[in-house]
């Protein structure tokens, strides 16, 4: 039975690593060198030790790739060498006889890189240590005095300076610590920043808002803190009594002059000019909480425009048009909130595509040559469904025309009435008579 079990082959047992990937002859030495750094490795996690001469030359050539195959075949070997002369043929073919003057030359100049690591920056010393051929006893100092005088942090070098029995172990001890340090401060002087910022915005928050009490300005008619600065009127003219700081609609001037009629909001198809509310135009004239935008595509293009259900007009800038988009003379007036007048270069139809549910609109824009945000208005606005006014919530107002002639009812009567004096005319009767608009 014992001899059986001596007559069977012997179960080989080992760890289930990898053998190092095929040389790449093309990379020359150093692939050559990280090669045989691995196959040594190899060879003791796999205890490749005891095998026969004959198994472990087929294994390392194998294990060599096609290229390396082809470097071995065209050496002068003997029949049967062993693992270690095939290596020590490769040392001389892909490394020759090292220049020691060079290569510690090399060692010498070399210092760590500005995105390196303590770590990576040893390890590529230990590397060009190796074939500068030290002696045991200046290895390690040699090694020490490396890192000292190509470590990238001047201040870690001062303290390494500063140690008067400094080995290489305290040396690489204490690089690392610094390394470390530095990388934890960093993360602290971020953490400490994000801080200061969010404490600087709420500052500027409050006193942002510190004494915006709002009220009612008497010089523009509209709410904002009690500051000229802020008032929209500050340095306009007023049209009413031409004297500055105030709007006409807050004119002292005016209220006792007899009332003129109003054009109501809303295009009038007459010769006369016609006054459009402009509630806002862009966010540099708009002090609103928020600004509603919407993307629509006109012409061909995707434009950005500005939701404004305080306009009774629609607004587009002439850079989204294209130069042959045939436009009709306007002479509609637009007035922003802060008392601006813009004279429009005409009236013009346009279509838009809004780009959330595709669908198309067409609607009258006012073009302009300002450089503004195209503007939806309010009734393009409802027509589109972009806003609902619940207008069964609104109490019903009179308009401005009606409110005016009630008012005045003794002026406006239904007669017909005369003005005083005589008036002289001459009718030519070749002219054929036509009905102009008042």
């Amino acid at each position: 039975m014992a001899e059986h079990r001596d007559n069977q082959p012997q179960q080989r047992h080992t760890a289930r690593v990898n053998p190092p990937p095929p040389l790449n002859v093309k990379k020359g030495g150093d692939d050559w060198k990280m090669f045989k750094q691995m196959w040594n490795n190899y060879c003791v996690i796999t205890k490749l030790e005891p095998e026969s001469n004959a198994y472990k030359r087929a294994l390392f050539l194998h294990t060599l790739g096609p290229d390396g195959l082809g470097v071995y075949n065209g050496m002068h070997l003997e029949e049967e060498p062993t693992v270690a002369d095939i290596i020590a043929a490769f040392d001389a073919h892909f490394i020759g006889k090292t220049n020691e003057t060079y290569e510690r030359y090399i060692f010498n100049k070399r210092e760590q890189r500005s995105d390196g690591t303590v770590e990576e920056y040893i390890a590529a010393l230990r590397t060009l240590a190796a074939t500068c051929h030290f002696c045991d006893c200046l290895k390690d100092s040699l090694l020490r005095d490396r890192i000292v005088l190509g470590i990238r942090d001047s201040s870690t070098r001062k303290r390494l300076l500063q140690e008067a029995d400094l080995s290489l172990e305290l040396c690489i001890d204490m690089c690392k610590a610094a390394e470390a340090t530095s990388q934890q401060l960093r993360t602290l002087k971020r953490e400490d920043e994000t801080a200061e910022v969010c404490s600087v915005a709420q500052k500027q928050d409050q006193s942002r808002n510190f004494g915006k009490v709002i009220h009612n300005c008497k010089f523009c008619g509209q709410k904002h803190p009690l500051k000229k600065e802020l008032c929209p009127a500050w340095g306009k003219t007023c049209k009413v009594c031409k004297k500055k700081n105030h709007f006409g609609v807050v004119c002292a001037t005016a209220k006792h002059r007899k009332p003129k009629r109003v054009n109501a909001v809303g295009f009038d198809e007459t010769d006369r000019s016609e006054d459009e509310t402009l509630l806002a135009v862009n966010g540099s004239r708009c002090r609103q909480s928020k600004i509603i935008k919407a993307e629509m595509t006109v012409d061909g293009k995707t434009i950005v425009c500005q939701i404004d259900s305080g306009a009774s007009v629609n607004v587009m800038p002439k850079k989204y048009m294209k130069k042959t988009k045939l436009m009709t003379q306007s002479k509609t007036k637009l007035h922003t909130y802060d008392g601006t007048v813009i004279t429009p270069l005409g009236k013009t139809q346009l279509t838009l595509t809004n780009s959330k549910n595709e669908k198309h609109y067409t609607a009258e824009f006012v073009v302009v040559d300002e450089d503004l945000m195209p503007l939806i208005g309010k009734k393009t606005s409802e027509d589109m469904n972009l806003i609902t006014v619940h207008y069964e919530n609104l109490e019903s107002i009179m308009n401005i025309e009606q409110d005016q002639l009630a008012s005045f009812a003794d002026v406006f009567e239904n007669s017909v009435g005369s003005l005083p004096g005589v008036v002289h005319l001459e009718v030519d009767e070749t002219v054929i008579p036509v009905i102009s608009p008042a």
